[in-house]
C-alpha cells in the first residue's frame, strides 16, 4: 500500500513590523482533509544560520524540542548557508541578521532564487532590525 505524503504549508501572519509564521498541513489550510493522526504531519524542514555557536546550538536545541520540527542544517556562514539550500530541501530559515557574507537582501534574493517557496526569518538581538529585513524580502522577523 502506498503511503500518500501530505505538503506542508506555512500561513504567515504580519503584526507589523514584525510577522510570524504558522506551519499547518496544505491540506488543512484548505479545509479538504484534517489529519486524524499526528503521523500524517510532515515535519517541518528547518535551516539554522547563526555566525554565533553559542546561539546556534542553543537554538537548535530549543527547536529540537518541538514536536514536528527537524534541524535539517546549520551554517555559521553565507556559502555554507547557501549549499545547505541547495542540497536540503527545507521549509524555513532562521537566518542571523549580521551572517558574514554578502549584504542581507544579496543573501535573502539569492535564498529565494534557489527555492522559491522557502520561508526566510531574519533573526537580530536588535529589533530596529525589523524594517530594514523586512523591505529586504525576508518572509518574517524575530527580535
Amino acid at each position: 500500500m502506498r503511503r500518500e505524503r501530505l505538503l506542508v504549508k506555512f500561513r504567515l501572519v504580519v503584526d507589523e513590523p514584525v510577522g510570524s509564521v504558522i506551519p499547518e498541513p496544505a491540506a488543512a489550510c484548505h479545509g479538504d482533509h484534517i489529519p486524524v493522526r499526528e503521523d500524517e504531519y510532515l515535519p517541518m524542514r528547518i535551516i539554522v544560520a547563526d555566525h554565533h555557536s553559542a546561539a546556534q546550538k542553543a537554538l537548535v536545541a530549543l527547536l529540537l524540542e518541538q514536536p514536528g520540527w527537524e534541524v535539517i542544517g546549520e551554517a555559521q556562514k553565507m556559502d555554507t548557508l547557501l549549499e545547505l539550500v541547495t542540497a536540503q530541501p527545507a521549509h524555513v530559515v532562521l537566518l542571523d541578521h549580521d551572517l558574514p557574507g554578502n549584504p542581507l537582501v544579496e543573501m535573502i534574493d539569492k535564498i529565494h532564487a534557489l527555492d522559491p517557496g522557502l520561508i526566510v526569518i531574519v533573526m537580530s538581538s536588535d529589533p530596529e532590525h525589523a524594517r530594514q529585513s523586512l523591505s529586504n524580502h525576508a518572509d518574517a522577523f524575530v527580535s
